[in-house]
């Protein structure tokens, strides 16, 4: 459906790939319409250079690739890079315990009472986990906030 959209944007409507944005879920998905759409301007070759530049990317890619083009101009760290999901754990598992340890070390009786009335030995995992509930829940909100408004449920 992406594929039909995009070319007829480009053969009906004249517009430049430049001016188009495709979003998919996945790279994978990114990948297959970049392909679908070379296969269909396989005879056109200036089309088809287009297509091999074009804007076809996951939210990702996309952003990081604006990000890249704009670091200077938007003071973006040159060692930019968006992290996969097992670095993004990695980090907040870090933060987490740099963020305990400086509890315990500012106010050790407290942090210890409040880590033995909780009784777990997985303390950070625990908090990993409400950290991401909240950040769901608070996304959740937001959507359903045109909702509420409107008193619909």
């Amino acid at each position: 459906m992406l594929v039909e959209r995009y070319s007829r944007l480009i053969v009906d409507h004249k517009f430049d790939t430049g001016e188009i944005l495709a979003i998919t879920f996945t790279e994978k998905a990114a990948a297959n319409m970049k392909a679908k759409l070379a296969d269909k301007f396989r005879y056109n070759v200036e089309r088809l250079r287009d297509i091999e530049s074009a804007w076809v990317s996951t939210i990702h890619g996309f952003c990081a690739a604006a990000a890249a083009r704009e670091r200077c101009r938007g003071g973006i760290d040159p060692r930019f890079a968006v992290l996969d999901p097992r670095e993004s754990d990695d980090l907040q598992f870090e933060c987490l315990n740099r963020a305990l340890d400086d509890l315990v070390a500012e106010r050790r009786e407290e942090a210890l009472a409040l880590i033995a009335t909780l009784q777990t030995p997985w303390i950070v995992g625990d908090l990993k986990s409400a950290y991401d509930g909240i950040r769901s829940a608070v996304s959740r909100l937001k959507k359903c906030a045109p909702c509420r408004v409107r008193g619909r449920r």
